[in-house]
């Protein structure tokens, strides 16, 4: 991270990005206990970025660019001890054609015996409810999502962790029983007194077993 632009690289995806931030950085304490903390910090509630994607064994690469996020969890905690039984987690960003209709939500969602719920309106904090169709924040805004593309759809134990099975050897049987579904949705953002703005959203839904 240097200034406003965050890069990340990965040879073995051949990968390589920069994030140009667009909105000031969230953070916060998700969760406190005898047993552990989980940490957030979202460096880039929006961000514009430029990917470029191959050039490797001869292969020519390709540019990619978008709109996007960063965001970074520290957790001291085990994901297995967490008080929560349901997770709904999302962001969504606006076009930026028009910088003056430009417009950002943050949302999480935990649900369970610790109960909380965490969202950011163009980074100010918001009291809202929270839906896979929809956020309607106090005040009028809502955020409709039309759920158009399931990116990814079943137990950690046959998507995630299959990829990595050192892992998955070393979590209790449970998590691998946990359900996540995440879509890439088409959103707008209705707003009183303004006009509707569309972006994308990538949000998701994880319940434990």
């Amino acid at each position: 991270m240097e200034g406003a632009t965050l890069t990340w690289s990965s040879m073995p995806l051949r990968v390589h990005g920069a994030w140009l931030a667009v909105a000031r950085p969230l953070e916060g304490t998700l969760f406190a206990s005898d047993d552990g903390r989980v940490e957030w910090r979202c460096l880039q509630p929006a961000s514009l970025v430029a990917l470029r994607v191959g050039d490797a064994d001869g292969e020519p690469s390709r540019a990619v660019a978008g709109l996007g996020y960063a965001e970074h969890l520290t957790l001291t905690i085990p994901p297995w001890r967490m008080p929560i039984r349901e997770l709904h987690w999302g962001r969504f960003v606006s076009s930026l054609d028009d910088a003056a209709e430009h417009a950002s939500l943050v949302w999480i969602d935990w649900r369970g015996p610790h109960a909380a719920r965490h969202v950011y309106l163009d980074g100010v904090s918001v009291e809202a409810e929270v839906s896979v169709e929809r956020v309607v924040v106090a005040g009028g805004a809502t955020l409709s999502l039309d759920r158009r593309d399931v990116l990814r759809e079943g137990v950690l134990g046959a998507t995630v962790l299959d990829a990595i099975p050192e892992l998955a050897k070393r979590v209790p049987g449970n998590m691998l029983g946990v359900h996540e579904r995440k879509w890439r949705s088409r959103g707008v953002l209705e707003r009183p007194g303004r006009p509707p703005v569309e972006g994308w959203a990538i949000h998701e839904v994880v319940r434990w077993p």
